[in-house]
């Protein structure tokens, strides 16, 4: 069976402008998270979403992901971000959580729509130092984990199904995920009407932690 094209993440600079134009066509790649490993493409292409969607055979109510290079990209695009969202969002990331929030503004709006989720994204932002991965490629990228549906999340290129791997158009190798746990899902929305964020998914950082960062303000190690 034909892999897809793997680049090791130390050669990865001089690659990212072929990538990134790869991605820009329609490509789909498998990339390092610090949880797990995930499959992404620009959400802006439909036909690659539609791929991403049937290779891993997963329900179309299901939503995907946003990955961005950094705070400041989250806080560009979603312009419409209410301040007590904001302050969470600047608390919870770069880490292991993907933040939910109201798609608030024009370019979030259609984004949202992208993604499967009308009305909200779910973003994350990695810390390095993977962040320089995706501030090398065209974000936000639509991002879900590199496992057929229904299967363990793969923490290594190694763990990932053959099959998966041979329908992508490249993949980074970083090795194994440093946390090698899924993120853990947060949704701000509430934090705007004077309610306490719901944690929707516990991994690899615990409620008790979402709930105490945001009570202090402190941010991840």
């Amino acid at each position: 069976m034909l892999m897809a094209r793997t680049i090791r993440l130390e050669d990865f600079q001089r690659e990212s402008a072929g990538l990134a134009g790869a991605l820009s066509g329609g490509a789909l790649a498998c990339l390092p998270t610090d949880t797990v490993y995930g499959l992404a493409c620009l959400p802006g292409h439909a036909g690659a979403v539609e791929r991403l969607y049937e290779l891993k055979g997963r329900d179309r109510g299901k939503p995907l992901a946003a990955v961005f290079g950094s705070v400041a990209q989250v806080e560009e695009l979603i312009d419409g971000l209410g301040p007590a969202a904001r302050r969470a969002v600047r608390t919870l990331l770069p880490g292991p959580v993907t933040a939910i929030v109201a798609a608030a503004g024009d370019a979030a709006a259609a984004l949202s729509s992208s993604l499967g989720s009308p009305g909200s994204v779910g973003v994350r932002v990695l810390p390095p130092p993977l962040d320089s991965l995706y501030r090398e490629l065209p974000t936000p990228l639509a991002l879900t984990s590199a496992n057929l549906s229904g299967q363990p999340d793969p923490c290594s290129l190694e763990e990932v199904a053959p099959q998966v791997l041979a329908a992508c158009d490249f993949a980074v190798d970083a090795g194994r995920c440093p946390l090698s746990t899924p993120s853990t899902v947060v949704d701000l929305r509430p934090l705007e009407v004077g309610e306490p964020a719901a944690v929707i998914r516990e991994g690899a950082v615990s409620a008790r932690q979402v709930r105490q960062r945001l009570s202090t303000g402190d941010s991840a190690p």
